[in-house]
């Protein structure tokens, strides 16, 4: 029988145009995708790679091969998603969706509330960690999925888009911005000396703004946060009380919040409004076995 995990690993050596790139993305050591690859290309008699400067490109008689390796994976990974689906009325289990992205954080106890209306057997656990520890958690099979703000590259995952959202900045009711009613632009200068509350650096959601920022003119070094806050609500929070302007989403808009939707100009941008576009994915692994709760849980995402 032929193995699928080799063939996982070939593809990828492929994608990644190295046995130590491959084994980073894989979580693997290097010498165990050689001993992989070598195991394969002995067992058909066949040489899959050959060294073109930096990169390992495959030969002929690996070309020939991409194509119905992939058509294999996917209906491998297919063929178990319809086998353990088969009695998902009476699925019971439990799920582990990792969470990510700090949007979107009053959203998913409503979803995981609707699911389990449905699916009232299926326990979950959504814990919060890293990009990386997410990934790797999902190529291992110890998620069933995660929550991203974007939907990673590659063959190894597969996503579907849960929610789209808008950050505008928001101020208190009695700051004189929110009683301003003519049409002419805000200098960013103006917003850099305001007390900023931001989400912490590294954040998703604090990269999107900073980008904003710069797509401005106005450079992330130019930004001094006045308060770094985990989550939005908080940032919201922070706001009402009078701590400073911030970002939050358009839903969370209060009588106590004000958007601020005049344009902002700079010498060398021009004037627009500080809304930042985000949105949020569930991702799974194409290459791990999905429970039936997990097969559930997405099932139920995609056709919402």
């Amino acid at each position: 029988m032929i193995n699928l995990y080799q063939l996982e690993i070939f593809l990828t050596v492929i994608e990644e145009g190295s046995y130590s790139a491959a084994a980073k993305r894989l979580h693997m050591t290097q010498p165990a995708i050689s001993l992989q690859m070598r195991a394969m290309e002995d067992r058909f008699q066949l040489k899959l790679f050959e060294r073109k400067g930096q990169r390992l490109e495959p030969t002929e008689q690996g070309r020939q091969l991409i194509v119905p390796t992939r058509q294999l994976l996917d209906s491998a990974g297919r063929t178990e998603r319809v086998f353990l689906s088969v009695n998902e009325a009476q699925t019971g289990g439990r799920l582990t969706i990792v969470l990510v992205t700090s949007f979107g954080q009053r959203e998913w106890p409503r979803l995981f509330a609707t699911f389990q209306g449905v699916h009232p057997a299926i326990s979950i656990s959504a814990p919060t960690t890293s990009e990386e520890v997410a990934l790797a958690s999902l190529r291992v099979g110890e998620a069933d999925g995660a929550i991203f703000g974007s939907s990673p590259t590659g063959r190894s995952f597969e996503s579907v888009l849960l929610v789209t959202e808008e950050l505008v900045l928001a101020v208190p009711s009695g700051h004189p911005w929110a009683n301003l009613h003519d049409s002419e632009p805000l200098e960013l200068g103006e917003l850099a000396m305001q007390p900023l509350i931001l989400p912490l650096p590294g954040s998703e959601v604090r990269a999107a703004i900073e980008e904003a920022f710069e797509e401005r003119g106005l450079i992330s070094r130019e930004v001094n946060a006045s308060l770094e806050l985990a989550a939005g609500e908080e940032i919201a929070l922070a706001i009402e009380a009078g701590a400073g302007v911030g970002f939050v989403p358009r839903s969370r808009l209060t009588a106590a919040l004000c958007a601020i939707e005049h344009p902002f100009s700079n010498v060398d941008a021009v004037a627009t409004a500080l809304n930042v576009p985000l949105a949020a994915y569930l991702v799974r692994s194409t290459r791990q076995q999905p429970s039936p709760a997990a097969v559930a849980f997405w099932q139920f995402v995609s056709s919402r």
